[in-house]
């Protein structure tokens, strides 16, 4: 499936609603292409923030894997803005790149309460069809978030 701004918007009301009882604040949603599947930004502009989730259109998204991607940077989301933990050019004060204890306590909570299995990482990304090896240096990193938290 070719992902659009108005799948997004759909989405993640829904995903709101049901995994997060409607508590996270709206925020942006682009659907562009990146060098990952989805990244979340919060940015503070003329005393105010702006918080994104970027999706990439790279991808022939089924719908698990976009449930997955959406509500993992819906977990970044809702670590900065409903446990006010705050991002720093991109890296995170919470944990290694935006992966510790505030972002797996969500992860764990929605495996227990819903069965969801999020990706914290994503060993290999489906780009077109073809499967695109792990880098060495994406490996390291996935390694020392792991041994930190």
């Amino acid at each position: 499936m070719k992902i659009t701004k108005e799948i997004l918007k759909e989405k993640f009301e829904e995903y709101n609603n049901r995994y997060f009882n409607s508590i996270l604040p709206k925020c942006e949603l682009s659907a562009c292409k990146l060098h990952c599947f989805g990244q979340y930004t919060r940015v503070k502009s003329k005393g105010s923030k702006r918080n994104r989730i970027w999706i990439t259109t790279d991808v022939d998204w089924t719908e698990e894997t976009l449930k997955d991607v959406l509500i993992h940077e819906m977990i970044h989301h809702y670590v900065t803005t409903v446990d006010g933990c705050e991002l720093f050019d991109g890296f995170s004060w919470y944990g290694l790149f935006g992966h510790g204890k505030h972002f797996r306590k969500q992860v764990h909570r929605l495996e227990k309460e819903f069965g969801l299995k999020i990706h914290i990482h994503y060993h290999f990304l489906y780009h077109k069809n073809e499967k695109i090896a792990t880098t060495s240096f994406q490996k390291l990193l996935r390694f020392i978030d792991y041994s930190i938290n």
